[in-house]
């Protein structure tokens, strides 16, 4: 069954909190055919590579307040690029949908075929220093298969489509992709048509510049085609030639060579280039599910080594373990929270400390953990407490990979796909009064 996208409101007692479903990915504002501008709030802020919780990290020496291994901020591209990937994908596994092209999906639909059925690579096939996503969707009829390129860049933070062509592609060292066609129409049944893109580093694009197909002079006449084969261009006389075509349109004159001409002719572009091995996996979010915590993991990092300051936080505690349990055992047995259920909202338990009511959780839908009034000892979600100040919550949150949900005052989210997180907050007098943080999915539902 199609899952829809869903945003809910959930209101009680005076909190209001926006939540759904699961966590995942960065928002695409603009919807193109080759290009997506990706923006992550006013200022954006680049990513960095899976370390540990920075309670389990190796100690080092001394000069650092923190006692923690140095984090690897070289990673910050590549887990950002990976990071929107994972968006893109749970878009496709939860909504079958892309976001610049429309899926053929009724085969989903009624069961004869599975999104994990079709595949992803995640890998750097043009040669630039960065990774691709490639996706090979076959969940459909023949018309409706394809491979496409999609590329990221973190710099510009824009999405571009590089090539979108059928699922058979062979990817080279030497920038190019080999794509062969979904139907055989030539007139050889031994040479299957196929055409070659070369990338180009300028337009960031894969452009075409040949299509090979073959012509068997022994086929064409048991099919009594009307065309005369060339003997006189069959060098070998074995019967058949290969005829190339480098106007896109297929407007220009058919080049015929023999065999030995075509391969002189092919020489001249894949002389020493060797195929590049993809490890393609199933559409599934369990191979995809690190992509984003890679992410949110790395910018914890570096936001508690920029502040030269460590904290407790039960924030990253709940959407890490994905669990609300592990953050009430936590303040329970660290803080001495005691807890009780609401009589008048069973799924919400309180947890008070000195008689004052501190922190709530809400065990209904993807789950909500709020902090209120007063700061506990070093306990921050995503950094910020109640008592901070308003414009330094706001910056902390952005160090953590929190950006501005779409016109909504005061909440922000990593990402809009599987394993992200949400945080809003209330504030009075300038001064953050209630955080609240939420398990985030746009696609859940």
């Amino acid at each position: 069954m199609k899952m829809k996208r869903v945003k809910m409101l959930v209101i009680f007692i005076g909190v209001v909190v926006l939540t759904a479903g699961c966590g995942g990915k960065e928002a695409l504002n603009q919807h193109g055919s080759e290009s997506v501008q990706l923006t992550q709030g006013e200022d954006p802020v680049t990513v960095s590579v899976l370390p540990e919780d920075s309670q389990e990290r190796d100690t080092m020496t001394e000069g650092n307040p923190l006692q923690i291994a140095p984090t690897d901020r070289s990673r910050l591209s590549f887990c950002m690029t990976r990071h929107i990937y994972a968006g893109i994908l749970s878009r496709l596994a939860a909504t079958y949908e892309l976001p610049d092209m429309e899926l053929q999906k009724d085969d989903l639909y009624n069961g004869i075929f599975r999104m994990s059925d079709n595949q992803f690579a995640v890998a750097d096939v043009d040669r630039d220093g960065r990774e691709e996503l490639i996706i090979s969707y076959t969940t459909a009829s023949m018309a409706g298969m394809f491979e496409v390129v999609y590329d990221y860049n973190p710099d510009t933070m824009k999405l571009s489509r590089e090539l979108l062509e059928f699922t058979d592609m062979v990817f080279y060292d030497n920038g190019i992709v080999k794509v062969s066609e979904s139907h055989n129409h030539s007139l050889s049944l031994d040479i299957w048509p196929y055409k070659l893109y070369q990338y180009n580093p300028q337009s960031e694009q894969y452009e075409f510049f040949a299509c090979v197909s073959g012509w068997d002079k022994a086929f064409s006449e048991s099919m009594n085609m009307l065309d005369t084969f060339p003997a006189e261009l069959d060098a070998d006389g074995d019967g058949i030639l290969y005829e190339i075509q480098t106007d896109p349109e297929f407007a220009a004159e058919t080049v015929k060579y023999d065999e030995a001409d075509y391969e002189a002719w092919l020489s001249e572009y894949m002389i020493g280039a060797q195929e590049i091995q993809i490890d393609y996996q199933p559409v599934a979010y369990e191979n995809f599910k690190d992509f984003t915590l890679e992410h949110l993991t790395l910018l914890r990092q570096i936001a508690e080594e920029n502040a030269q300051t460590s904290q407790t936080d039960i924030g990253w505690l709940y959407i890490r373990e994905n669990s609300l349990e592990k953050a009430e055992q936590y303040l329970l047995q660290h803080c001495a929270v005691e807890w009780k259920s609401n009589p008048e909202f069973e799924e919400e338990h309180i947890g008070s400390i000195d008689g004052n009511e501190v922190f709530s959780l809400v065990y209904m839908n993807a789950g909500v953990l709020s902090y209120r009034g007063q700061k506990v000892e070093d306990i921050t979600v995503f950094g910020i407490y109640p008592g901070m100040d308003e414009n330094t919550a706001v910056t902390i949150l952005q160090s953590y990979g929190f950006y501005p949900f779409e016109n909504l005052e005061n909440y922000m989210i990593t990402g809009d796909g599987f394993g992200n997180a949400a945080v809003s907050y209330e504030v009075l007098n300038g001064v953050v009064t209630k955080v609240h943080v939420s398990a985030y999915c746009a696609y859940a539902g």
